[in-house]
């Protein structure tokens, strides 16, 4: 298993995370906004452990301690992303 670490800048100072579509693509999650959109009609994001449902949104209460959130796609492919909202940086730490 190979870890990466790296930062993705926010464009504000909390980062939307009503857009989960956005935010899958800009974790590397989807290659883009078309196929994060297909693969959440197919319920194959889960956050948390839990699937993400079509016309749902992510909230900060969704967030585990340390501002974090364990992004999955499909069984194989997981995220760990970490929210630092005071300074408006989005760190990705992705693992395979």
């Amino acid at each position: 298993m190979s870890w990466a670490r790296r930062s993705i800048r926010a464009r504000s100072r909390s980062p939307d995370l009503a857009d989960v579509a956005a935010l899958m693509v800009r974790v590397g999650l989807a290659s883009s906004l078309g196929d994060a959109r297909r693969t959440i009609d197919g319920r194959g994001f889960r956050c948390n452990g839990e699937v993400i449902e079509p016309g749902a949104s992510l909230e900060t209460a969704d967030l585990l301690p340390g501002g974090r959130l364990l992004l999955q796609k499909g069984r194989k492919s997981h995220h760990l992303v970490q929210f630092f909202l005071t300074s408006g940086v989005v760190a990705a730490t992705p693992g395979q």
